[in-house]
């Protein structure tokens, strides 16, 4: 393989998502045309989605795909894992683990001692003794067989990207913590290679979510009437994202945040404050500027949309629910703009419930477009999401003279109300509102299209304030340093 100056670790996103983090990555390889990329996707399995959807740019030189919950089985030779490696494996499930166990280092070893496939060492004879002995220690009355496919399932993908031969890289940078920040983590164990961490959600909080609401992780209290506890199987899976993140701010030599709130987060989930910095996302504002002006709705409705996935995340049913009670108040034009395919089950009910409240008329889902096409048609940009980072869709609206609304998540606030300082001082360039409340998020439409001066004032403190401090120069210039400072010096663009 050869020898790339940044090699980009994305887990599920770029480039076969749409939107996001993709849209940051994309714009990142594009902003710095003098780095050379190495992009190493982790996806699920084979069966994910393959189709590309952005056209790769020049200065990306490799691609390799990462398969987490693969099996490779060919090795037939049986080996059976050492009894340090035991020891080790038994020290890092110990309860006081989180004090100083070195994760990392432990896994590492493995494939320096142990030379056996992740296969083998989920089938080992000493594994399964370890496992039984676990099971008798903390099992309760959970199902072993639950217990034995739960362990393979948190701990195969790692012992998996332990065998992932890694690219010569100057600098590894992580776009979550998960598997590509234990990835990046052990290419700076391995080879002393430098490690960036940009999150821009916390994948911590997110999978905790989406944990929360799982119904295929198995819920050993089906039948019982009183509930004392967190489910054993979902605290595992909780604890296991938690340690995989906390192991990655222990690894990383620079960890960014997207806004003042995640940072405070990161701080209190241990990061390293001198390790820490916050750079907000930015856009193309030359692109968005020809959008700007004054909007009259006077002789037609009131033009709401929602961009973005629809996914449960996004909770693209507030906003759903909001449509029809805002229409009664006044005439409105709903619509739905982004894909509909990453979700189809979730995508399916958001439509059943657009027709169960009579919005049929009102309410358009439009599917993946245009982002910029969109914008130059409406009035309102709103984000009803239960979890975010610093959304880009926001900062497009803003740069195009849209106020938006958003929820109390992520570093929403501070895009609608502004940062300390200055940035403040513009004004509001929007309305927050609690999460999933439709009847907040109603009155905050009604609000802004019922007052065209309260909305033209919005609209110039939008432009401010993206002009102010999201132009995406600034953050091209900051990665283009903190490259630099981190030992990488690239070629001149051609």
């Amino acid at each position: 393989m050869q020898r790339v100056d940044v090699c980009l670790l994305v887990e599920g996103a770029y480039p076969y998502v749409t939107g996001g983090v993709s849209s940051w990555v994309h714009r990142l390889i594009q902003g710095l045309p003098e780095v050379r990329f190495g992009l190493l996707e982790l996806l699920p399995d084979r069966a994910y989605a393959q189709q590309s959807r952005y056209d790769i740019p020049a200065n990306v030189v490799l691609r390799q795909q990462i398969y987490l919950f693969e099996t490779d089985a060919r090795d037939g030779v049986f080996r059976e894992p050492d009894s340090s490696f035991m020891a080790q494996l038994s020290r890092l499930h110990a309860d006081d683990a989180t004090l100083g166990c070195p994760f990392v280092k432990t896994i590492d070893r493995l494939a320096q001692t142990a030379r056996l496939g992740a296969f083998q060492l989920e089938t080992a004879r000493a594994t399964w003794q370890f496992l039984t002995n676990m099971y008798r220690q903390r099992g309760h009355d959970i199902s072993f067989i639950d217990y034995v496919w739960n362990w393979r399932a948190t701990h195969g993908p790692v012992l998996r990207l332990r065998e992932v031969p890694l690219p010569a890289a100057g600098i590894y940078h992580a776009m979550s913590t998960g598997y590509a920040g234990f990835l990046a983590a052990l290419a700076r164990v391995r080879g002393g290679t430098r490690f960036i961490l940009t999150e821009h959600g916390l994948y911590t909080r997110e999978r905790d979510i989406e944990i929360v609401q799982a119904d295929w992780i198995y819920d050993e209290w089906a039948g019982r009437s009183t509930r004392t506890d967190e489910p054993f199987f979902k605290r595992w899976w909780r604890r296991q994202y938690r340690f995989l993140g906390k192991m990655a701010y222990e690894s990383a030599d620079r960890i960014v945040a997207l806004n003042g709130v995640n940072h405070g987060l990161q701080l209190a989930a241990g990061a390293d404050p001198t390790r820490c910095a916050i750079i907000p996302n930015g856009v193309a504002l030359a692109r968005f500027r020809d959008l700007r002006g004054t909007r009259d709705w006077r002789d037609r409705p009131f033009r709401v949309g929602f961009i973005g996935r629809v996914v449960p995340i996004k909770d693209v049913k507030t906003f759903i629910r909001a449509v029809q009670l805002a229409s009664v108040a006044r005439p409105i034009a709903a619509f739905v703009i982004g894909p509909l395919n990453e979700d189809p089950g979730y995508a399916q009910e958001c439509v059943t419930l657009s027709e169960m409240l009579n919005l049929s008329d009102i309410l358009q889902f439009v599917g993946a477009a245009d982002v910029r096409d969109w914008l130059s048609q409406l009035d309102l940009v709103v984000l009803t999401s239960v979890s975010e980072a610093q959304p880009l869709v926001l900062i497009e609206a803003m740069a195009s003279g849209i106020p938006v609304i958003g929820t109390r998540v992520g570093g929403c606030p501070e895009l609608i109300v502004g940062r300390e300082g200055i940035d403040q001082s513009f004004g509001p360039s929007g309305i927050v509102t609690p999460v999933a409340s439709p009847q907040a998020t109603a009155a905050a439409i009604c609000e802004l299209a019922n007052s065209p001066l309260r909305y033209q004032a919005m609209s110039q403190a939008a432009v401010r304030r993206v002009e102010h401090g999201y132009d995406e120069q600034q953050l091209f210039d900051r990665y283009r340093s903190m490259y630099r400072e981190l030992g990488v010096s690239p070629r001149k663009p051609n």
